[in-house]
């Protein structure tokens, strides 16, 4: 199960290299089509999600790369514990998601844009699936790499195939988020 670390060095080199190379294909384009407007409207928009996300996993990627990497040759532990990580996941974004969607319903600037704000949220609702830890802690950089690179790549040929001028923010911001999600499964 467990990888040589060379290979595992090379695959986190790999992901890092394209975490760099991703965004400065799409960055220029994005900022021309999109418009300040809509970059800054995503930006803020996934930001927002993305700290309701961080309080919703209560730091269970950490954790569970620790104690996944410690339970990993024995079957019946490592099962008990992923339920429970994904039982504690699923509560604790049911409760985030509601107290995010509640201010973007009461929060006026929040409400004029709330489908991007909806849409952005996609990063807390399906914040349980995103199981990156596990396989980090079962030594599995390759599928991991592997995963991230395809959806990276989908991603960007989605992006200039779909995103052509500053009317497609929504379709932007679906991708943006299910692109994030998808390359930590």
């Amino acid at each position: 199960m467990a990888q040589s670390i060379t290979k595992n060095a090379f695959y986190n080199v790999l992901l890092n290299i394209a975490s760099v190379i991703f965004p400065l294909i799409t960055a220029p384009y994005i900022s021309r089509v999109l418009e300040p407007d809509g970059v800054g409207l995503y930006n803020f928009a996934t930001t927002y999600a993305g700290y309701f996300a961080l309080v919703a996993m209560l730091g269970i990627p950490t954790y569970g790369v620790r104690e996944v990497s410690k339970a990993r040759d024995d079957k019946d532990s490592l099962t008990k514990l992923i339920s429970q990580l994904m039982s504690i996941a699923a509560i604790t974004t049911l409760a985030v998601s509601i107290l995010y969607i509640l201010t973007i319903a009461i929060i006026g600037q929040l409400t004029e844009n709330y489908i991007i704000f909806l849409i952005a949220g996609f990063a807390i609702y399906l914040a349980p699936f995103k199981i990156n830890w596990y396989y980090q802690g079962i030594e599995d950089f390759g599928f991991i790499t592997k995963v991230s690179l395809i959806v990276k790549t989908l991603s960007v040929i989605c992006l200039f195939i779909f995103v052509r001028d500053k009317d497609d923010l929504v379709i932007y911001v679906i991708l943006s988020v299910l692109g994030s999600v998808l390359a930590d499964v």
